[in-house]
């Protein structure tokens, strides 16, 4: 007779209270039900932003869904453009960003399931915006980004679960900037893009530390761009070099490559933010030269253009995304 209790991968059957207690104190989390094929939960949020002046607004959107964002709450210090987000199950963080001719080092954090404000968690290694980000349950990394007088190529990681501040984890090989996009599977962490970083693609493994390793190449240099990901397929969305870009290109995140095309957005814009569930990719905000609440969606595993999911709360560029049910966490809660 094959086992009938529930475990990392599926959460039906009768409960072992072993396995489950195993579960709990190895991975920190509780089974996911992936025999229906996607996390519990799937709800994106999007924070901060330019409307043109800077906002701590926070909305959230039901992926599996279409239909218009809902505002979630707000951040816990002042109005800030090009934060940078990931998330646990659980836990979202909102990281750094910028006010007005100011740069922050403040992190706040949600609890997903809810609605509410922010609470503070902590402060970074250094004030920084526009870092690409990518995580598993339970670390979030942050690389490169901006100071306010240099790009730089720090990357540092949080401890989702505990409050507290950034810790070093290696650098980026080259100083980046101007929105890159980070994308993940549980295992290794990739940035893609960015208007300093060329079209390089590095990844690192989330669970260690270290310096990034060259991936491959995107298909042109470009930066402001959104990143998606199932487990095993990373997507990049939009961005500007000079001109605004429609393009939406991916690579398998197990191997090495350069980008494969993937179709387009509905309209050419950047600063964007992206945020998704193991099925379906959504693009959110941007500018085309006009600030627009747009959000458009993809279905990660084909490829295809976007299709229109609905609206945000307002209009705004700069804003960054995240969700509970992202690439990196399909192994386990």
């Amino acid at each position: 007779m094959g086992k009938s209790y529930p475990d990392r991968t599926n959460a039906t059957g009768v409960w072992k209270v072993n396995e489950i207690s195993k579960d709990k104190i190895s991975n920190g989390n509780w089974p996911g039900n992936f025999s229906i094929g996607t996390p519990p939960g799937g709800r994106g949020m999007f924070g901060c932003g330019r409307t043109p002046s800077n906002t701590d607004t926070v909305d959230f959107i039901t992926i599996s869904t279409t239909g218009n964002a809902q505002d979630f709450g707000n951040l816990q210090s002042a109005d800030r453009y090009g934060c940078t987000g990931s998330a646990s199950t659980t836990r979202g963080l909102f990281c750094g960003g910028g006010t007005n001719g100011n740069i922050e080092d403040t992190i706040d954090y949600f609890t997903i399931a809810s609605t509410g404000n922010a609470t503070d968690f902590g402060n970074l290694t250094g004030i920084h915006r526009s870092a690409g980000a990518f995580g598993n349950q339970t670390r979030c990394i942050l690389a490169g980004g901006s100071n306010n007088s240099d790009y730089i190529n720090v990357i540092q990681f949080l401890t989702i679960a505990n409050t507290g501040n950034g810790t070093d984890f290696g650098d980026l090989s080259v100083k980046n900037d101007a929105g890159s996009s980070g994308v993940n599977s549980p295992t290794r962490g990739i940035v893609m893009g960015g208007i300093a970083f060329n079209n390089r693609i590095e990844f690192v493994e989330i669970s260690s530390t270290g310096n990034a390793i060259d991936f491959g190449d995107l298909s042109s240099t470009r930066g402001n761009v959104a990143g998606m990901a199932s487990s095993t397929r990373g997507v990049c969305g939009g961005g500007r070099n000079p001109t605004f870009s429609d393009v939406i290109e991916y690579i398998t995140m197990a191997a090495l490559g350069n980008t494969t095309d993937f179709g387009n957005l509905v309209a050419a814009r950047c600063y964007v933010a992206g945020c998704n569930n193991l099925q379906r990719g959504v693009v959110a905000g941007g500018l085309t030269p006009t600030i627009v609440n747009t959000i458009e969606y993809i279905t990660i595993a084909s490829t295809g253009d976007a299709a229109d999911f609905g609206d945000l709360s307002q209009a705004r560029r700069y804003l960054s995304g995240l969700s509970n049910s992202h690439g990196g966490l399909s192994q386990g809660y």
